[in-house]
């Protein structure tokens, strides 16, 4: 798929924050540039997605042009796919979006700050290893499932700081047959503190062989917030299960700690940034809330890219984390 790089088409640039400078200018390469595809330096508005309404989420992919910048097509670099822009910014102060949009999608997007500092110091230190997570499923996958954006992305924002995400056994295994990996969860997966069926999830989580071995259950599944179908809201995207199988407040979890927790991702709703997945991964490290800086991962922004400082140690540390 088309996406950022350098300037010389060395390096790949989804998901990165380019600094910029008031008044001044850089380059930008895009790897797969066609006519169907445009370069916009769009706004970076936070998004309360709580607050939508059905069918209002769509719109809200693409972002608007900000006008505070002026493109120019400079040249192709040659025998590579890589075209290379020359991005001139206005004398402005703020935090933007380079977004690849095609139609109503955007195809991969980087965060430009000239000349401002984020709300909340972003983590640039760097870990090593893997982080092992290990998928299973509560239900047939829908015609679109979010796990490969989710996992794609998890796997960029982690590499830029030094780790490697695996995933067994694979994207596209589902269960034996027709039949899922867990079974009698079919028609869904309510997260409701004390009312739910989590526990009787995390009684069948906990005897799968991954669970043993210190991999990251990841369980997809037909998940809502409500024991009426009807009723739900359906903005259910992630939730993180603490080790002891039920829910509990994010009050209660800074007390409790997460632990050896796994994470339910809801089959039925796409998070716009694909972030679920490495997002609800920092629950169970050990951040119980969520932050109020949207560019933040542990925020619930549109597009997030960033993590807070000490978030990396966590990662390090965490259980399903291997050196091998």
């Amino acid at each position: 798929m088309s996406h950022f790089t350098s300037g010389d088409g060395k390096k790949r640039l989804s998901l990165d924050t380019i600094h910029a400078t008031s008044g001044g200018s850089f380059t930008i390469g895009v790897w797969g540039m066609t006519d169907a595809l445009k370069l916009v330096v769009s706004e970076d508005k936070a998004l309360d997605v709580n607050k939508l309404k059905p069918g209002d989420l769509r719109p809200q992919v693409l972002g608007v042009d900000a006008k505070v910048a002026t493109i120019t097509k400079l040249n192709k670099i040659p025998n590579t796919e890589v075209t290379v822009y020359k991005i001139q910014m206005n004398k402005v102060t703020g935090v933007y979006r380079l977004e690849l949009q095609f139609g109503v999608d955007v195809w991969d997007w980087a965060r430009l700050q000239c000349g401002a500092k984020p709300a909340v110091a972003e983590d640039t230190s760097k870990g090593t290893g893997y982080l092992n997570v290990h998928v299973v499923w509560a239900t047939p996958p829908p015609p679109v499932s979010p796990l490969p954006h989710c996992s794609t992305v998890a796997s960029l924002l982690l590499e830029k700081h030094g780790f490697k995400l695996r995933v067994t056994p694979s994207l596209s295994w589902y269960g034996v047959g027709d039949k899922p990996t867990i079974q009698g969860f079919e028609s869904g997966v309510v997260c409701t503190k004390d009312i739910g069926n989590v526990p009787a999830l995390s009684t069948k989580v906990k005897a799968l062989p991954a669970y043993q071995s210190n991999k990251l259950i990841v369980v997809m599944a037909n998940a809502r917030t409500h024991t009426d179908p009807d009723k739900d809201p359906g903005n259910l995207a992630g939730q993180t299960v603490p080790e002891g199988g039920e829910l509990h407040d994010m009050d209660e979890c800074k007390t409790i700690g997460v632990k050896k927790g796994y994470i339910i991702i809801n089959v039925n709703n796409r998070a716009i940034d694909g972030a679920t997945l490495v997002h609800e991964m920092g629950h169970v490290v050990g951040f119980c809330g969520h932050i109020g800086d949207h560019t933040k991962l542990m925020s619930y922004g549109v597009r997030r890219n960033q993590v807070q400082k000490g978030q990396i140690a966590q990662f390090q540390s965490a259980f399903f984390h291997s050196d091998v």
